[in-house]
């Protein structure tokens, strides 16, 4: 061969190992076979958690979810494994959002699975059991769903301890309520449930306790009646179909976006600013990186994005 066409030949393997490196290199949502989540430090007394695995997600060749595992949480201290449980096969755009080991509260449910994220929870507790009450749990006592809807959306969702096992006399149920507007939740409302049993035995033991003393004919004070718990309020506000504030009594999460994509978060307490994070995506749209600001504007930390493909 002549010299020129051997050297043509290595400018070809090479630009075509180039081209493929870039390919792999780029990739898409579609073709995303890994994604796995890593801790960069940005102060000096956090450098021991430098380079550490946050998350790890692995998506089959046809785009399904294999597993989604949790390594590390804020504030990233230690290592404890753990696999996401998902209602439904989670959105594949949305899911690195929850991916970089801090949390967003309830607005967690809006990104994985929408807006109307109470349809799909509804689904699951009606096949699984309630979270708070799994199947697979032993609570000596079986527990029992109930749930109201309006329309396809559940408007209340109640669990109580079976009535036919005295067992459960002692233990607390659930009780949650959702509204909506244009299939949106716009208020989460939950509560423990003490039992009806429950409620009346405490009664009667309190009233024996006060017929009890040293004179058996006092007067009986009057005792005020138990109650059940109040609800704890949580609400959603929406432009379009973007979440851009979520309420949950003294905290309260903030979203911006640039042409629908999530771009900022901001977290409060008491009206004042602890943190914010800022989103970061490659040119393809593929999430790069988190960058998490402390109360004083520092960077603190970033939650790098890195990523295989088919």
């Amino acid at each position: 061969m002549k010299p020129y066409l051997i050297l043509v030949s290595i400018i070809a393997i090479f630009t075509g190992c180039k081209l493929v490196d870039e390919k792999l290199q780029e990739g898409s949502r579609d073709t995303i076979k890994t994604i796995d989540t890593i801790y960069i430090s940005h102060q000096p007394d956090t450098q021991e958690k430098d380079n550490k695995t946050v998350a790890v997600v692995e998506y089959n060749a046809d785009g399904t979810l294999i597993h989604a595992t949790q390594y590390m949480t804020y504030p990233y201290t230690q290592m404890e494994k753990s696999e996401f449980d998902f209602w439904i096969e989670p959105d594949k755009e949305m899911l690195p959002h929850i991916l970089d080991g801090f949390t967003l509260g309830h607005a967690e449910k809006n990104f994985v699975y929408g807006n109307n994220w109470p349809k799909y929870y509804a689904m699951y507790v009606d096949k699984e059991g309630h979270p708070q009450f799994p199947k697979d749990k032993d609570f000596y006592v079986n527990f029992v769903s109930s749930i109201e809807y309006d329309g396809t959306l559940p408007s209340q969702i109640r669990v109580v301890p079976g009535l036919d096992d005295d067992r459960g006399w002692a233990l607390n149920g659930y009780e949650e309520k959702f509204a909506y507007q244009d299939e949106q939740v716009t208020t989460y409302q939950w509560r423990h449930v003490m039992s009806e049993r429950f409620l009346a035995r405490m009664q009667e033991d309190m009233n024996s306790k006060q017929r009890t003393g040293n004179n058996s004919t006092s007067k009986i004070q009057a005792q005020p009646a138990i109650t059940k718990s109040s609800f704890h309020d949580i609400s959603f506000a929406y432009e379009g179909t973007n979440l851009v504030s979520l309420n949950d009594d003294n905290r309260i999460y903030r979203f911006y976006y640039e042409e629908d994509r999530l771009v900022k978060a901001e977290y409060y307490i008491n009206d004042v600013l602890r943190h914010h994070r800022i989103y970061h995506y490659r040119a393809n749209g593929l999430k790069d990186k988190t960058v998490i600001f402390n109360i004083n504007n520092e960077p603190e930390y970033t939650i790098e994005y890195q990523y295989t493909f088919h």
